[in-house]
């Protein structure tokens, strides 16, 4: 099986190998216990690799639908700088940031602390960043705007940080 290996690898281009490291993380992720402090974990560990990224926002985002106590757990466990630092560190990666707004958006709706958490480590720029570098994609853009909606949401500070951020525009 190995021998093979090789020409599986060969000929693929940037994006073709991107989608088999995708795919070798997925499979090392199968099986494996998923926690948030895991994916925060993963996420310091290979910040450098868009894929990963990805896909542990992804992962939050499942675990938001699954985990009692998600919020507060994310939070904690440092989930939302996390989330920020792979927005600021992939910029031009719109399946990143699609992907990190919609783990920000179900780590901090309906929860004042963790929306001022974000405010604080500058989610509302780096999703209002999203929006200005990918204003072509509809997924980062619906994305991005349910995000911002979150975040603001009972917190009259983050709507004025919003609108300074330019997330009118």
């Amino acid at each position: 099986a190995c021998v093979g290996a090789p020409s599986t690898v060969e000929g693929q281009d940037a994006r073709g190998m991107q989608q088999l490291a995708r795919e070798a993380w997925r499979q090392l992720r199968t099986g494996a216990e998923d926690s948030i402090e895991a994916e925060v974990q993963d996420m310091a560990t290979y910040e450098a690799l868009a894929e990963v990224q990805q896909a542990a926002c992804e992962a939050l985002v499942r675990m938001a639908q699954s985990v009692e106590d998600y919020k507060h757990k994310a939070r904690e466990a440092g989930a939302i700088e996390a989330v920020v630092s792979a927005m600021s560190r992939h910029p031009q990666d719109a399946q990143v940031q699609q992907a990190a707004c919609e783990a920000l958006r179900h780590t901090v709706c309906r929860a004042e602390v963790s929306q001022e958490c974000a405010r604080e480590a500058g989610a509302i720029e780096a999703v209002v960043s999203a929006m200005s570098r990918h204003p072509e994609d509809a997924g980062v853009q619906q994305a991005a705007c349910q995000a911002l909606e979150d975040i603001v949401l009972f917190i009259d500070g983050n709507k004025v940080r919003a609108r300074e951020a330019g997330a009118i525009e």
